[in-house]
């Protein structure tokens, strides 16, 4: 089975914006789905929750692509804060980002 710890895929920056966040934790949710669906033989059930995983990675990446349109990654919108939430456990989670 596929090691499914957390993982860095970029050089993470205590300076870094709410939205550099989300795109890396994004980024690497779809890595672990990917992964798993190219390397693992998986059931019918698995592959479906992957595929499901991996339509809200594209949702969330759209709801960013807005809300950055909107306004100033200064001042993150609550629906990105929102969604950065999920990973409010992790290290680069930064507390001012909780809606």
């Amino acid at each position: 089975m596929t090691d499914l710890r957390p993982i860095s895929l970029v050089c993470e920056r205590g300076d870094m914006t709410l939205t550099e966040f989300l795109e890396a934790r994004i980024t690497e949710q779809e890595i672990r789905c990917r992964t798993i669906l190219d390397t693992e033989d998986v059931s019918p059930w698995v592959r479906r929750s992957l595929q499901v995983a991996l339509a809200d990675c594209r949702a969330k990446r759209r709801i960013i692509e807005v809300q950055t349109g909107l306004g100033d990654d200064d001042e993150p919108s609550w629906e990105l804060m929102a969604l950065a939430e999920v990973w409010a456990d992790h290290p680069h989670y930064r507390q001012d980002w909780r809606p």
